[in-house]
C-alpha cells in the first residue's frame, strides 16, 4: 500500500531512500543472474552431460551472483531500516512537541 505522507517523510532522506531502490534494482539483476548460470549449468550438466569440471567457471559465476545477491539484500533492508527509523523518530518528536503545546 502506498501513502503519499509517508512517502513525503522518506523523501526527507532522499539518499538513504535511493540507495533503498539502487539496492533493489541491482538485487532484482542478481536474481536474474543467478538464475541464467544455475539454468546454465543444469543445462550443461542434465542434457549435455558436462562435467563439474568443465562448469567450474559456472559454478563460481553462480557463486558470486548468490553472493551479491545476499549483500544487495542486507544492504537493501539496513537503508529501509534506516529510514523506518528516522521517520518513526521524527513523528515521535512531532507528536510529543504537538501534545506539548496543548
Amino acid at each position: 500500500m502506498f501513502s503519499r505522507p509517508l512517502f513525503h517523510e522518506a523523501t526527507k532522506s532522499r539518499l538513504t531512500l535511493w540507495l533503498t531502490i539502487l539496492f533493489s534494482l541491482l538485487g532484482g539483476g542478481a536474481v536474474i543472474a543467478q538464475a541464467h548460470w544455475l539454468s546454465h549449468i543444469v543445462n550443461q550438466v542434465f542434457l549435455q552431460g558436462a562435467t563439474r569440471a568443465d562448469v567450474q567457471g559456472s559454478l563460481v559465476a553462480l557463486l558470486l551472483a548468490l553472493t551479491a545477491r545476499a549483500l544487495l539484500s542486507g544492504g537493501r533492508e539496513a537503508a529501509a531500516n534506516h529510514i523506518a527509523a528516522q521517520i518513526k523518530q521524527d513523528l515521535r518528536d512531532r507528536l510529543f512537541a504537538h501534545v506539548q503545546a496543548m
